[in-house]
C-alpha cells in the first residue's frame, strides 16, 4: 500500500474552464483537476474507503427511472408542491471545517468497515483538501476554501455534507 501511494513527482496542476451554456452571457467554471497530482491515488484512496461505508441517504435518487418508480403509486395532497433544488457552486461552498464535521458524524459506519483511526482518517482528508495547489501565468496559487471540484474525495465528501443538512434541516 506504501508504494502505490507513495509518490515522489511533483506536478503543480493547471486550471480549465467548461462553459455554463445554460447561463446568461455563457460564463466558465474554473476547474483544477487533481488528476496527476501527487496526492491523486492517496485522494482516490480516501474516496473507496468512504464510499465503501457510508449509505447512501433516504432522499437519493440514482436517474429519472428512479425518481418516477419512487412516486409511482403514491398521492400528494393537494396543498403539496413537489420542488427541485438546486446548490449554487456546491463543491467550493462546502468547508474543510463542515467536512471534518460530517466525517465524524458518520464515523460509526467507516470504522465498521476500516480499522483505522478517526484521527488518521480526519487528518488524511485535511491533507488532502489543504493541497490543492495550481499554476495560472506562471504564479503558483493555492485554493484557500471549499473542497475541490475535481477530486475523487471530493464526490463523497459532498453527499456526506449534504445528508447531514437534510438531517438538521
Amino acid at each position: 500500500m506504501y508504494k502505490f501511494l507513495n509518490c515522489i513527482d511533483e506536478l503543480i496542476l493547471r486550471p480549465y474552464g467548461t462553459p455554463k451554456v445554460h447561463k446568461i452571457d455563457c460564463p466558465f467554471k474554473i476547474i483544477v483537476s487533481s488528476i496527476d497530482s501527487s496526492l491523486h491515488k492517496f485522494d482516490k484512496h480516501l474516496y473507496k474507503i468512504i464510499i465503501k461505508s457510508i449509505p447512501k441517504a433516504n432522499s437519493h435518487v440514482e436517474n429519472n427511472y428512479d425518481l418516477v418508480n419512487k412516486f409511482n403509486g403514491k398521492h400528494l395532497n393537494d396543498n403539496y408542491i413537489l420542488i427541485s433544488l438546486d446548490v449554487v457552486s456546491l463543491f467550493t461552498n462546502i468547508s474543510i471545517d463542515l467536512t471534518l464535521t460530517s466525517i465524524k458524524n458518520k464515523w460509526d459506519y467507516i470504522s465498521r468497515h476500516y480499522n483505522i483511526p478517526k484521527k488518521e482518517v480526519l487528518g488524511a482528508v485535511d491533507f488532502v483538501f489543504n493541497s490543492t495547489y495550481f499554476k495560472f501565468n506562471n504564479q503558483i496559487f493555492k485554493q484557500k476554501f471549499g473542497i475541490p471540484l475535481r477530486s475523487p474525495l471530493s464526490l463523497i465528501i459532498a453527499d456526506v455534507v449534504m445528508q447531514d443538512l437534510e438531517n438538521v434541516y
